[in-house]
């Protein structure tokens, strides 16, 4: 549904580099996990894969959101799991599902991803 979305914002929009920008986003965050769920057997699961996918596709529109949505999933995922392992709510080898954390670094690059970005890129001199 995604994908019948962004082509039709494509054509609402006129800018075709979207279109190619939210397919580099399905490759890229797909392939990342796709790659995770391969190297770590028990790592990722196969519908962390196809959500990354789904999120790569959504989130490539902007690519400020792509990076810091695909980012922030794992630096909240650790916190989260920092936290679970200090009150001894889980252990290092607890499963901890990931695809809630995916939806809110989704969000957050939705959000904040330009204005995050722009922190980071200025705080190590490139902006």
């Amino acid at each position: 549904m995604s994908a019948v979305l962004i082509v039709l914002a494509t054509a609402l929009t006129g800018e075709p580099a979207r279109l190619i920008s939210a397919g580099v986003g399905l490759v890229a965050l797909g392939g990342l996990y796709l790659l995770l769920a391969l190297g770590w057997r028990d790592g990722m699961g196969w519908g962390d894969v196809k959500l990354a996918g789904a999120l790569g596709l959504t989130l490539g529109w902007r690519v400020a959101a792509l990076i810091v949505g695909g980012f922030s999933a794992f630096v909240i995922g650790g916190i989260v799991g920092a936290v679970l392992i200090a009150t001894r709510k889980a252990g290092r080898k607890s499963g901890v599902p990931f695809g809630p954390f995916m939806i809110i670094g989704a969000w957050t690059g939705v959000f904040a991803g330009a204005a995050i970005a722009d922190l980071y890129l200025s705080a190590v001199g490139l902006a």
